[in-house]
């Protein structure tokens, strides 16, 4: 199987790019011939990158290696032998090459080929006697010339670079890792800063104040989430969510002991959110985080902060509803950018959690569920044991375990039930006279190893 047929719609080529394939196009076809030999080193080295070559090149390797053969060095019976395997190979290869079975007669007439570069290679293959050395050179360089009008010229015309832009999912980090970094102190201090605004922002905007720059690729951002959306979700979801940007953080409790986000997370992704929210990618964020609630193999910490962050971005979304501001949790414009979803409230009424109750209430009053549904769903998401999931919101490090300095061993006398067959002797008269290791039953006469 060739390399491109592994990818649909992509086709491995070995040149850089098309000046690479038209400087040896223009080496092959000089007037004078005098470039072959660099032109053939070229073409070798893109066999080697792509041992698969097209047929046009694969041809044009096989006829340009057999024209430069050293004459010299070899006999003319040497010589015709390989003009005459080159020959039969490039036909077979390039010239009557076809999908159909057929005749090789047919198909050499169809691709324009003359009779008597037809009967030349029937000589080739079934005659005794092999043709003529210069009717065999003739018939290479008639197929060099062959190339030309069908493969060469043709691909000359049709054949452009595809320049590839740079990559959303690439502004997106770099516009992401600004936001993350940008400080009012140290942003000098930071040269992987320094070089991110410089690629994303370009040495004009570089000047101005964090306030400003912060502004400015929020707005870039923007304008790369509108331009293509699927991808920049794609970019966001994985840097905030799949990368723990945002979930590994260590949860407040308030005066009332319910678990928040710090105020200081929230005021620092506000604007990130709602820029989100004003390119509606905001639905897929909340879906995304609410799966990662769901999925038992992550992390209790993380999963909890997750269900804490939609909760966050649900309360405001009830705050612009109601057109409140609260400095305490984010804010979104006043867009008229509803995310009420009839669907999202069946799942989370569905796929409980030890987390749900964190954002249930938020999420069923933002969709105008009625109260007695809201009351009655909450009693029912209380009786998930939650006691076990996380610890407080505290994150333990091994500076947290205490060191124990002293050892101490811990022996017990352990009653078993079990009988022995041996039992402890209360009277040792039995062995007073006796020599060590000599018991009553034995005869030190017999045995006189037994005697000390």
């Amino acid at each position: 199987m060739s390399l491109s047929q592994k990818h649909y719609g992509k086709v491995l080529v070995p040149w850089f790019n098309t000046a690479e394939w038209k400087a040896v196009y223009n080496l092959i076809y000089s007037e004078t011939g005098q470039d072959w030999p660099k032109a053939l080193s070229i073409l070798k080295i893109w066999k080697l990158r792509t041992p698969l070559l097209s047929s046009g090149v694969e041809g044009t390797l096989i006829v340009l290696e057999a024209l430069l053969v050293n004459t010299n060095l070899l006999s003319s019976y040497e010589t015709s032998h390989i003009f005459c395997t080159s020959l039969v190979r490039f036909l077979n290869l390039c010239a009557a090459n076809s999908a159909k079975q057929g005749t090789f007669y047919k198909t050499a007439i169809k691709n324009d080929l003359p009779k008597w570069l037809i009967g030349l290679r029937h000589d080739i293959a079934h005659s005794h006697n092999v043709p003529p050395l210069s009717m065999l050179e003739l018939g290479l360089k008639f197929c060099l010339g062959w190339l030309k009008g069908k493969y060469w010229d043709v691909q000359c015309d049709n054949m452009a670079d595809f320049v590839v832009e740079k990559a959303t999912g690439n502004g997106i980090e770099d516009a992401f890792y600004i936001l993350e970094n940008l400080g009012e102190n140290g942003v000098h201090e930071n040269i992987k800063l320094m070089k991110k605004i410089n690629n994303f922002v370009g040495e004009a905007q570089k000047q101005t104040s964090c306030k400003k720059m912060q502004e400015y690729v929020l707005n870039r951002l923007r304008k790369e989430i509108t331009t293509n959306k699927e991808a920049s979700v794609g970019a966001l979801c994985k840097l905030l969510i799949d990368d723990l940007t945002i979930l590994s953080i260590q949860i407040e409790i308030d005066e009332s002991g319910v678990k928040r986000i710090p105020p200081d997370y929230l005021n620092k992704w506000n604007k990130l959110f709602g820029g989100m929210y004003e390119a509606q990618i905001m639905p897929d964020f909340i879906y995304k985080l609410f799966n990662f609630v769901c999925d038992d193999r992550n992390d209790l910490l993380h999963r909890e902060v997750a269900s804490l962050w939609i909760k966050e971005i649900f309360l405001a979304l009830i705050n612009q509803q109601n057109n409140d501001k609260n400095i305490a949790v984010l804010s979104f414009s006043s867009h008229n950018n509803s995310l009420k979803d009839k669907h999202l409230v069946t799942e989370v009424l569905e796929r409980l959690t030890p987390f749900t109750p964190n954002f249930a209430r938020e999420v069923l009053i933002y969709n105008n569920a009625p109260v007695e549904l809201i009351e009655d769903s909450l009693c029912l998401m209380s009786a998930f044991d939650t006691h076990s999931a996380t610890t407080n919101g505290k994150i333990f490090t091994v500076d947290d375990l205490d060191l124990i300095e002293e050892t101490f061993n811990d022996v017990r006398d352990v009653p078993t039930q079990s009988k022995s067959r041996w039992t402890l002797i209360e009277d040792t008269s039995l062995f007073l006279n006796l020599p060590l290791g000599v018991l009553p039953h034995q005869d030190r006469n017999k045995s006189p190893l037994l005697d000390v």
